[in-house]
């Protein structure tokens, strides 16, 4: 099953241009922060409270949906998918809130999790050259929620020759062992600022070493070394085989 994840900017362009390419690329399951509003109003997609994160699934079959403020879910074969945006204009405590209200929802849901989107947050988790406080909201909550972040560090936001790591993939560690192809697609894929993530799930978990735990990650500043070098060695495992064979 293979998936497109996108900030639309609210760009009705963006979105013409998407379809085209999720067409093109045999693409299952759209996850989209900042839809154009008009767009997803349109039958066919699932959007949150705030109209601000979008699912639209092809020939995939769906078991149920919901959706709760900045986020919307539904449940496909046997996982739930989390498209997601968080506004940066928000406070840390407003982020908290978010966060809280989103890990309730995957709690809930239960079983393992795709939760993706344009989190608008810098952490070393990720790759991101520097950390801010909402990055370590985030990365810790990724880790209290057991989840793992499959960015290699490739920028997803590009704008006046400044880039950033902004979006993000997490997974539940099971899921993880089946992501391949886990990629950036290249500036001008579209005309947002925000370049496509694409990434498969196989049907079945690629092998990993006999007794390698697959944990989320947790984050220090004084530890930014070390753990960069664990993140890489964790995705190695998780995508082991020369599974990247979609760029």
């Amino acid at each position: 099953m293979r998936f497109l994840q996108l900030n639309a900017n609210r760009s009705r362009a963006v979105h013409w241009l998407v379809d085209q390419l999720t067409r093109e690329r045999g693409t299952s399951v759209l996850l989209m922060s900042e839809p154009n509003i008009r767009q997803v109003r349109t039958p066919g997609w699932l959007v949150d409270d705030s109209e601000d994160a979008a699912i639209m699934l092809r020939g995939t079959s769906m078991r149920k949906w919901g959706k709760g403020r900045g986020f919307v879910w539904a449940q496909v074969t046997s996982y739930t998918v989390f498209s997601c945006y968080i506004s940066p204009n928000i406070t840390t405590g407003e982020f908290e809130r978010h966060l809280d209200d989103l890990a309730s929802c995957v709690r809930t849901q239960g079983g393992p999790v795709i939760v993706a989107g344009d989190f608008n947050a810098k952490a070393f988790m990720w790759g991101s050259a520097v950390e801010d406080a909402k990055g370590r909201m985030l990365a810790d909550w990724a880790a209290a929620t057991n989840l793992v972040a499959m960015n290699r560090g490739e920028p997803t936001f590009e704008r006046g020759g400044s880039t950033s790591v902004l979006d993000v993939t997490f997974c539940s560690p099971d899921v993880a062992r089946r992501v391949h192809g886990w990629h950036v697609m290249e500036a001008g894929s579209t005309t947002s600022d925000h370049m496509p993530i694409e990434f498969e799930i196989a049907e079945r978990h690629i092998a990993t070493e006999a007794g390698r735990p697959a944990h989320g990650w947790r984050w220090a500043e004084n530890k930014k070394d070390e753990l960069t070098e664990q993140m890489v060695m964790e995705l190695e495992f998780f995508q082991k085989g020369g599974a990247f064979g979609i760029r």
